[in-house]
């Protein structure tokens, strides 16, 4: 069976990189079978290169392995499926992929020549489709505290029940759902653990892009205040204030709230640095009566100075960072809002983000 499985990985690279880039395969397919790995010769006008494909059910490992990297000139990993989230931070780590569907990331740079291949058109009917069943809004309380906890894995029901207020019954039905779908484990004698922690935040991100995102109430303002500028005359100038201005009074007025986005993304990446505040509110008619007490504050959708998001519930607060300057959301919170900014940039640095301050 894996046998099949690789000469259909070697049909669709010839199909979709090969023949697009003009290179031709020079031998037959050479398959180590036991080892659930592929070899091909192309030949690309200039010369021979190597290809070696590891295949693996699932991608626990973002890498190919250092033996393969030894062997070949380019490396590449393949899997049933790859998930658009998870093609998307292999991409971002520069990691060759393919899947049985015919989704691809492709790079290969030769000199001054960069060559860079990407699709994703293909979703698996047998795995991909059922997996939203495994999540609801409610499940993200348990999604958080099984990925904030240690070693991602909670006693039982009743503890996860104490840690997010989710009845039992709905604590049952969502981890069934989980289990079903082989993203946790668990049995009387067992903790409720995640089997793979970087599987199941992309599942859970693909689901939260997809059906929570739309429901986020997001909105962007102008910060300034009227100051006295001439005593004797009393005239009056508006002031233009920083985004930090507002944060501070939003944070130390609204326990549920806190920095997240590129702002709270800066003390682990420069990647981007961008001049607007993210700041996650409980209530966002709340947030916005506690800023006009102080400022003049003038909504705006074109560069505001802060952003307002009230998510869909009170699980996007779990896991809060009370150190430093200003409190900051989760890691894996600052992630989904970077996952699911309107800023293409902040899109591109949540897998960055995700890959230093997270590790899977």
């Amino acid at each position: 069976m894996k046998q099949e499985r690789l000469y259909s990985i070697a049909t669709l690279l010839k199909e979709k990189v090969f023949n697009v880039l003009g290179w031709e395969l020079k031998e037959e397919p050479v398959i180590k079978e036991t080892e659930g790995i592929l070899f091909l010769m192309v030949g690309t006008g200039k010369k021979v290169l190597k290809v070696g494909v590891e295949y693996r059910k699932a991608l626990l490992r973002a890498t190919p392995s250092s033996s393969l990297q030894d062997e070949a000139d380019i490396v590449m990993v393949a899997a049933p499926h790859i998930g658009h989230a998870q093609l998307e931070r292999l991409k971002a780590n520069n990691v060759n992929a393919i899947d049985e569907t015919g989704n691809y990331y492709f790079s290969y740079r030769s000199g001054k020549d960069h060559m860079i291949l990407y699709e994703f058109n293909h979703k698996s009917k047998a795995t991909r489709l059922p997996r939203i069943d495994a999540f609801s809004p409610k499940a993200g309380y348990i999604v958080m505290s099984l990925l904030t906890a240690e070693r991602f894995e909670i006693s039982t029901m009743r503890e996860l029940q104490t840690k997010t207020g989710v009845s039992l019954s709905g604590i049952f039905s969502i981890c069934e759902a989980m289990k079903r779908n082989d993203l946790i484990d668990y049995s009387k004698s067992l903790p409720i653990r995640v089997l793979n922690p970087s599987r199941f935040l992309d599942e859970w991100a693909a689901y939260y892009k997809l059906r929570l995102a739309p429901k986020i109430n997001r909105q962007g303002y102008l910060i300034s205040v009227k100051r006295i500028v001439d005593k004797e005359s009393g005239e009056v100038a508006v002031q233009h204030l920083d985004w930090r201005e507002g944060a501070s009074v939003l944070l130390d007025h609204m326990p549920k709230s806190a920095l997240t986005g590129v702002q709270a993304a800066q003390s682990v990446s420069r990647f981007y640095a961008l001049e607007v505040g993210e700041i996650l509110v409980s209530n966002l008619h709340e947030a916005e009566r506690e800023l006009t007490r102080q400022f003049i504050l003038t909504p705006t959708s074109r560069n505001p100075d802060l952003i307002l998001i009230e998510p869909y519930n009170s699980s996007s607060f779990v896991g809060i960072n009370e150190e430093g300057k200003f409190r900051t959301a989760h890691p894996i919170q600052i992630y989904l809002d970077l996952l699911t900014s309107d800023d293409p940039r902040a899109n591109e640095f949540a897998e960055i983000y995700r890959e230093k301050a997270l590790g899977y």
